[in-house]
């Protein structure tokens, strides 16, 4: 880590002991970005409702490439590209090649996997870093809430053509996932994968519709299902999971048993998010957009006050809440402790 990304971090932190706002960094300089270059997608998940409508992408290739240069200017190091599903754009792979020279450290693809075995070569010659891939359980489990036949099996058998990237199962917690935990990591163990979770949030705009307790099932699942996390985190592929985001799934999964004391979020600090429409979001997935790329430029949009004002309503927590940050806000009001628990080897506990 740089010394000026250190100083980034620990001004953050030192904000989250003291509530001063003078302490707050006075150039904001995200050093992760994700552009949801589609919001078109090809699964049919009960989890989220993306399928069951039409967009229209804005972003073309000349303004996906020109966005990606704005980033690397402001410093951004890490690259996302998700959706929808990125895959389904037909100019990706053009996209990537105007990447090539851009710096960044990683560059990273969230997809559900149900094209990596048609589009393996053009992943694997790319400028990708990373794939992070959407499976929610074994089989049965995974191609209920996916709502495809066959998802599971498909996915898996792809990703064996995939050569020379860092691949992680992305999985959404739910009240069956204990089952099927101990075989899902073992495949990933075996495969050298790395595995992360998410936490369910129907407060975010592609979720609003959903009924999150019929799909999510039962407090005493959940908790069942976070236990089993916790039995399997010594192992190698599970290196990305601390201790404070798991101690926080569990507040937050059971919080009708324990009330939660949400930290401070600091989100809009650290990462910045582009919708398929240009519209810049503070890294949060609740809030409205506060400027568009097609209209004005990242470093114009972010020096607003409009911009530092809607940091520290978030800050504050003036907001409807969501877990879009919650890796990053419980390692930052943990700094410290964070810090002794790579220095001790547990590598790679980065939430992006």
């Amino acid at each position: 880590m740089k010394l000026s990304d250190a100083t980034y971090a620990l001004r953050l932190f030192a904000h989250s002991r003291t509530e001063m706002d003078s302490l707050l960094p006075g150039r904001i300089r995200p050093y992760v970005a994700t552009v949801r270059i589609t919001e078109r997608c090809n699964s049919r998940c009960i989890t989220c409702n993306y399928w069951q409508k039409d967009y229209k992408d804005s972003l073309d290739t000349k303004a996906a490439i020109n966005l990606s240069r704005q980033l690397a200017e402001l410093g951004v190091s890490r690259l996302r590209f998700s959706g929808g599903e990125p895959l389904l754009r037909q100019d990706f792979f053009t996209v990537l090649k105007g990447l090539r020279d851009l710096g960044f450290s990683k560059i990273t693809v969230s997809t559900n996997g149900l094209l990596i075995d048609r589009l393996a070569d053009h992943i694997n010659q790319s400028c990708l870093t990373d794939l992070a891939v959407s499976i929610d359980g074994l089989r049965e489990n995974n191609d209920r809430l996916r709502g495809v036949p066959g998802y599971f099996d498909r996915v898996m058998e792809g990703l064996k053509l995939i050569e020379n990237k860092q691949i992680t199962i992305m999985t959404t917690l739910h009240d069956r996932l204990a089952e099927d935990l101990p075989e899902l990591l073992g495949i990933c163990e075996e495969r050298g994968y790395l595995w992360d979770y998410n936490l369910p949030d129907n407060r975010l705009y592609f979720l609003k519709d959903v009924d999150l307790e019929s799909v999510v099932g039962s407090a005493a699942g959940l908790e069942k299902t976070l236990e089993c996390i916790n039995k399997l985190r010594h192992l190698e592929c599970a290196r990305r999971l601390s201790e404070m985001k798991i101690d926080y799934s569990y507040q937050y999964l059971t919080k009708a048993k324990v009330k939660v004391k949400e930290p401070h979020c600091y989100l809009g600090f650290m990462e910045l998010m582009i919708d398929s429409q240009g519209n810049v979001l503070s890294g949060c997935q609740v809030l409205p957009p506060v400027g568009n790329i097609l209209r004005d430029s990242l470093k114009e949009i972010l020096s607003t006050e409009t911009y530092r004002k809607r940091l520290r309503k978030m800050v504050a927590r003036n907001c409807p809440g969501c877990v879009c940050g919650y890796g990053v806000n419980v390692i930052l009001e943990n700094l410290p402790k964070y810090a002794i628990s790579q220095l001790l080897g547990r590598k790679g506990v980065s939430p992006a």
